[in-house]
């Protein structure tokens, strides 16, 4: 009996011994990124960092409890609709989140199933299924030595755990849905050859293509803009691949696709009046731009009308790079968001892809799909994205990991990751015995990763224990204005909306606008209303309730400091001074 047990855990080492590896990985990886939340939130204060991760929290929220993705303010309609936080917006007093739907729609459902307490760690739980599926990926393609060494270094990849513990993001839903989407398309071709009928035969690669597209489907429902360059990708490898495929696997894989994209379908014409509208106008409108421009192209190609193709193009390249095409700024964005933040990633991967050309003659046709569709998402990721100006940061000049370009390079972070392992391997290669080699290559995986943990946990700037730090302090702040407000305040604010809201209603702005003001004097006669913001000096107070604000019949009253920087005011009505009664008793004097 012993010997026979020896035996079993003999066979299981030997042959399954990288998935001992994996596992711990994931829920090593889980209670990495789950700290986060775990240590700065609790059932009473539950708060967000940006306003993007509080749309996507409260709509996922009000989804499982109320099975909608909108709730009604009656106020909005006396005030022109400004009533509402960051990242939402409201129409005729609906107010509803500026977002992919795919999210609130997939975290809502799991909530209402689980209750809605396990919406802050979803997405580790999600990051770390990634994991594994990562792993069957780069096994299919590249071989068991590399995925091994690919997912060690995924595990603790500074962007990938640090937006897996900022769990109310679309990126990490999005890139996991792609990978598995990715790793069902790889096992398409699968087929049972004893078989003769066709759909006996060929039924594990339709069931592949199904689930590959319903994968893929929740990816673009997560974020529906990279379809720029998911769906070329997608249209390049079954070109590529035509006549294995065939055509019914394709159809079989729209479909998946579609079927994940009917409750987004649902509620965008629920929410929009339009199957296809959104709560991003902007998209919205630069498919429907692109869809006619593509088909008049495709047309005029046809029928040889090749002196209208430039315009066409001219205007596909406008709709596409919206907010600029600008070359010199991506290349600026490359240098801080790759080369200089993740050097062992930038000379790893060139070094694997000039092993891999070296060596080219070894590789199958799927590693040079990999390496050819890796490329050509990865221009269109470094322009597209790089060419854009935006600052999460309040400091413009600073290249942190909390910066958008980091999330939205995702894709080609994680595709880097096979080259590099490539890398390593080619490098230990010349070691004789194996376990020379692995530990020489864990030694280099063992200081990547020690250098990728502190990046995450210990940047001073926006590292996960300063982030930590900033939402203790946060919840002070948040107890003090809850306790010096009324239940139904409004709270007028530039950038607190995320931590005020949804105990207090708010309202983005300042003092700047007639319009506005001219609206919080409507406002202040029906409900408390407060601002909260930077503490104004003496004379900028004096000016303003002498000022604009007087010229609505309202004023600002401290109430008191929050913070070192944020004073909490209250919005009164001014009662008009009225004229002294003069004296008319000279005409009335007795004759």
């Amino acid at each position: 009996m012993m010997k026979w047990s020896k035996n079993i855990i003999f066979r299981l080492t030997h042959n399954y011994w990288e998935w001992f590896i994996i596992l711990l990985l994931v829920v090593g990886f889980f209670f990495f990124t789950a700290s986060f939340n775990y240590l700065s939130q609790d059932k009473a204060f539950i708060k967000w960092l940006s306003p993007d991760e509080t749309a996507n929290y409260i709509s996922s929220k009000f989804y499982a409890e109320n099975n909608n993705l909108a709730w009604f303010e009656k106020d909005n309609l006396l005030v022109k609709d400004i009533i509402h936080p960051r990242s939402f917006r409201s129409d005729f007093g609906l107010t509803k989140a500026v977002s992919f739907f795919g999210l609130p729609i997939v975290y809502g459902t799991l909530a209402s199933l689980f209750g809605v307490g396990i919406l802050p760690y979803l997405t580790p739980m999600i990051g770390a299924l990634g994991l594994i599926f990562f792993y069957l990926l780069i096994k299919n393609l590249f071989g068991r030595s590399n995925a091994l060494i690919s997912t060690l270094l995924a595990s603790v990849f500074p962007v990938y755990t640090y937006y897996a513990a900022r769990s109310m993001f679309h990126n990490v839903l999005f890139l996991v849905a792609l990978i598995i989407g990715l790793y069902f398309a790889s096992n398409i071709l699968i087929k049972q050859p004893v078989q003769k009928a066709y759909f006996k035969k060929h039924w594990p690669g339709l069931v592949y293509a199904l689930l590959s597209g319903l994968f893929i489907g929740l990816a673009l429902i997560t974020r529906t803009s990279e379809l720029l360059w998911l769906g070329p990708l997608m249209i390049g490898l079954w070109l590529l691949n035509i006549k294995r495929l065939g055509f019914i696997r394709p159809l079989i894989f729209i479909l998946g696709v579609f079927i994940s994209f009917l409750p987004v379908l649902y509620w965008n014409n629920v929410l929009y009046g339009s199957f296809f509208a959104s709560g991003y106008p902007g998209l919205t409108n630069s498919l429907t731009s692109l869809t006619k421009d593509s088909s008049d192209l495709a047309t005029n190609f046809i029928s040889g009308k090749f002196v209208e193709l430039k315009e066409l193009l001219i205007k596909i390249k406008t709709t596409v790079f919206y907010f600029g095409f600008n070359l010199e700024q991506s290349y600026k964005m490359f240098n801080a968001y790759v080369r200089l933040m993740f050097p062992w990633l930038f000379f790893g991967a060139g070094l694997g892809m000039i092993s891999f050309v070296a060596y080219f003659k070894d590789y199958k046709k799927s590693r040079w799909l990999f390496l050819l569709g890796w490329l050509g998402i990865s221009a269109i990721l470094i322009v597209y994205y790089g060419s854009w100006v935006f600052f999460d940061n309040p400091d413009p000049k600073s290249f942190t990991i909390g910066n958008s370009y980091t999330r939205y390079w995702l894709p080609f972070y994680f595709g880097a990751l096979p080259f590099v392992s490539l890398a390593l391997i080619r490098l230990t290669g010349f070691l004789k015995h194996p376990a020379a080699i692995w530990g020489l290559r864990m030694a280099v995986v063992t200081v990547i990763a020690t250098l990728s943990i502190q990046f995450v946990w210990f940047d001073p700037a926006e590292g996960i224990a300063a982030s930590i730090q900033k939402q203790k302090a946060a919840r002070v702040e948040w107890s003090k204005v809850l306790s010096l407000t009324e239940p139904e305040a409004i709270i007028i604010t530039r950038t607190s909306d995320k931590l005020l809201f949804p105990e207090r209603k708010v309202i983005i702005g300042i003092f700047d606008d007639k319009n506005m003001i001219a609206e919080y004097a409507k406002l202040v006669k029906k409900v408390p209303l407060y601002y909260y913001n930077f503490s104004y000096q003496e004379k900028d107070l004096a000016y303003l309730n002498n000022g604009p604000l007087k010229e609505q019949g309202i004023s600002l009253q401290l109430i008191a400091p929050i913070t070192d920087r944020f004073n909490l005011y209250k919005i009164n009505i001014v009662i008009p001074e009225t004229e002294p009664v003069k004296n008319t008793s000279r005409f009335f004097k007795k004759k």
